[in-house]
Order: structure tokens, then C-alpha cells, then sequence
């Protein structure tokens, strides 16, 4: 890595050129602006660690994370690395969605046809409506480039911070919507020491084919972030224990929108296939409303109600050797905690109130889901 002297002690610097390849709908406390901010970049790397780290001790585990990333409390200090966001370009503001994908037209937002795909994908971020307003999500544009620097004084830590932002670049994203595409990003160059620079080019930049450079990248993040651990397999959260992805290596796009819209539109003709079977759905992540919103989907336990749970499956594109593919993750563990249901709930006078209806988590409707993508040419890999 790239070397330099501080005052007190020596550091180790690594440092990426990134680019912002679909739309990044990241902002701080003003929801009202788009922003780049490394401690968000710093949060899912911390998600992305815990994911694959996936130990049954939890406390022990949460030691460790903290021992890296920091934690609040007496017991925990600072991180143990730090992030620098610099050197942004071409950075473009969207202030609404629409303009991307369709029109609006007598008062009407009308998204187009061949962009329905797209539309399903990021509906809450040009759809909704506050009290009759509708609300536009600004976002940071594709084409957005930033460098991105980290630096430590721990040998150790270095590679779980090339561990987790690999996890992150290449299985997740950044902001709202980055699980149904939103905030994906591609390395165009590492700034590193250069006995090392071939190798972490070919494990971020990677020349293999999709499907390989996806397994062995899962595979060398592990090895760095977990080397010794032989209990990786719980399924209390959302974890990669026993998750899969599903590609199409024949599947390749010249661009984003092409690559999201062509499994948003799989996506969403899954999901109309069984909008009417209610609880189906909240196995996709919930609330799931219905009926102009007087019918909510959730999640309850006998001691609380549980309104929101983010979807075990991430659908998102990826860059490889220029070409964009389609990307569906599945995460593994559990959506619900062993005595949790999902409920129908109804509003009566402005309450929700529970209807009665119930049902356990069945996740063998993500696979029913993954089976019709097979029959689109698409591979499921098991990690």
C-alpha cells in the first residue's frame, strides 16, 4: 500500500477512484439534498462485515466490529481506521426521477413503457405523495466520480477495510433504494503501493468472467474478515451464510439502465403475479401496503410490532470489464425472529388495527421467484 510518515507513527494508505453508475439517492438530515458522505460509506462497510463475519456470538462479534470500526461507550473507542472522501467530478444533481424515465403530462407522472422496470425499481423516490404533494427524492446522478481514501495504523485492520468496501462496491449500494439498485458503484483505479497494485486491480477490477470474479471475490473477502472463525453461520440477521446471487453471464448491457430495467421488469412481473395473495409479498421485505393504504403487511412478536425489515433480497448491476450485468443477491438468516409473524393490519378511524390474519415467514417464495429468472437463462450460485 501506499506509505507515509506522520508525526507519530507509521500509517498505510489505500486509495480508489470510484464512480457512481445508477442513481445515489444519499443525503444527511436534509432530505431535501443529495450529498456524498463518507460515514455512510463507513456504515455499510460496517454492515457488509457483519454480514459475512455472521457469528452466533453475538457479543463477541460486536467486540471485534467495534475493536475496527468503533462503537459507543465506555468499552469502545474510535475507529480503528479512517475514510476520506475527495476529489469528486462530474458530480450532477437529479431532482426528480421522472425526468430519467418518462414525462409528466396534464398534471399526470406517466412513466414509459420500456422503462417500467426502472419505474417498479425506484417508485418511492418520484411516486409518493404527502398530503397530496407529490415527494421527489433528489439524487447524485451516474457519471459522478469521487476518490475515496483509507488509512490506518494497524496492519490487521487493512484487510477488513478491503474485505467489507469490496462486499459493498460489488453485492451492495449507498442510500435509498440501494437494495432494489440505487447507489451502485465501479472502481476505475487503485493508488496503492505497487507490489500490491496487480493484485487488489484484479480482485476489484477483475478480468474473470462474471460469475467467477463474483465467487472468488465473496471468498477472498471472507478469508480477510473472518480467517479463524468456524461459527459464520447464524441466522439471527440478515447474513451471507447460506446466500446465493443469480446472473446471467450472457446478459450484458452497455448501461445501467438497460442492465436494472431488464430484471426490474422480471421483478415486477413476479411480484403482479401474486399481488393478490397478501402475504406473499412481506417475505420480499415489509411494510407492504394495499388498497390505497388501508391495508398494511408487517411483521409482529408476542412482546412488539415490527412496522419495517429491509428485504433479504438486493437486485442491483455491476460493472465488469465495462460491461454492466444484472445482479440479484439473496442474503441468508432469518426476516423474522422465531416467534414472529407477519400480520395483516387495517386502519379503522385513523388506527391500525389487527385483522386477525397472520402467517409465518416463508422465503421459499424468494426461491419461487429465483426459479423464474432460470427460465430467463439466469444461473443461481450458492456462496
Amino acid at each position: 500500500m501506499a506509505f507515509y510518515i506522520s508525526r507519530y507513527k507509521k500509517r498505510k494508505e489505500i486509495t480508489f477512484d470510484v464512480e457512481v453508475i445508477t442513481p445515489m439517492f444519499l443525503g444527511s438530515a436534509d432530505q431535501n439534498k443529495a450529498e456524498l458522505r463518507a460515514p455512510s460509506i463507513k456504515g455499510m462497510m460496517r454492515f457488509w462485515w457483519r454480514a459475512v463475519r455472521a457469528d452466533a456470538d453475538l457479543k463477541k462479534m460486536i467486540n471485534e466490529e467495534s475493536s475496527i470500526f468503533g462503537g459507543a461507550g465506555d468499552n469502545y473507542g474510535k475507529s480503528s481506521f479512517s475514510v476520506r472522501l475527495h476529489s469528486v467530478r462530474n458530480k450532477r444533481i437529479g431532482k426528480d426521477f421522472l425526468e430519467e424515465i418518462g414525462k409528466e403530462h396534464n398534471g399526470k407522472r406517466i412513466t414509459y413503457a420500456q422503462n417500467f422496470g426502472l419505474g417498479y425499481l425506484f417508485y418511492s423516490t418520484y411516486t409518493l405523495k404527502n398530503r397530496g404533494v407529490t415527494i421527489k427524492r433528489p439524487y447524485i446522478r451516474p457519471g459522478t466520480k469521487f476518490m475515496l481514501t483509507f488509512s490506518t495504523g494497524k496492519e490487521n485492520v487493512l484487510d477488513h477495510v478491503i474485505g467489507s468496501f469490496w462486499l459493498l462496491v460489488n453485492f451492495g449500494g449507498l442510500g435509498t433504494r440501494a437494495r432494489r439498485g440505487g447507489g451502485c458503484l465501479s472502481i476505475t483505479g487503485i493508488n496503492c503501493d505497487e507490489s500490491q497494485k496487480d493484485e487488489l486491480e484484479r480482485y476489484f477490477m477483475g478480468k474473470d468472467n462474471i460469475a467467477d470474479f463474483l465467487v472468488n471475490g465473496y471468498k477472498e473477502a471472507k478469508a480477510k474478515i473472518c480467517p479463524q472463525s468456524k461459527n459464520n453461520n447464524t441466522s439471527a440477521y440478515s447474513t451471507l451464510s447460506g446466500s446465493r446471487f443469480v446472473v446471467n453471464p450472457t446478459s450484458q448491457h452497455s448501461d445501467w439502465k438497460s442492465a436494472l430495467n431488464e430484471i426490474g421488469l422480471q421483478y415486477r412481473e413476479y411480484r403482479l403475479s401474486v399481488k393478490n395473495k397478501l402475504f406473499i409479498g412481506p417475505n420480499f421485505g415489509f411494510p407492504v401496503m394495499h388498497h390505497r393504504f388501508r391495508t398494511r403487511m408487517i411483521g409482529r412478536t408476542s412482546k412488539e410490532t415490527l412496522e419495517r425489515r429491509s428485504s433479504p433480497l438486493i437486485i442491483k448491476t455491476i460493472r465488469v470489464n465495462g460491461v454492466y450485468y444484472p445482479l440479484v443477491i439473496v442474503l441468508g438468516g432469518r426476516l423474522l425472529p422465531t416467534d414472529g409473524k407477519i400480520v395483516k393490519d387495517i386502519k379503522q378511524n385513523n388506527r391500525w388495527v389487527y385483522s386477525g390474519q397472520s402467517s409465518n415467514e416463508n422465503l421459499n417464495h424468494i426461491t419461487a421467484f429465483l426459479k423464474t429468472l432460470g427460465q430467463k437463462g439466469y444461473t443461481t450460485i450458492s456462496l
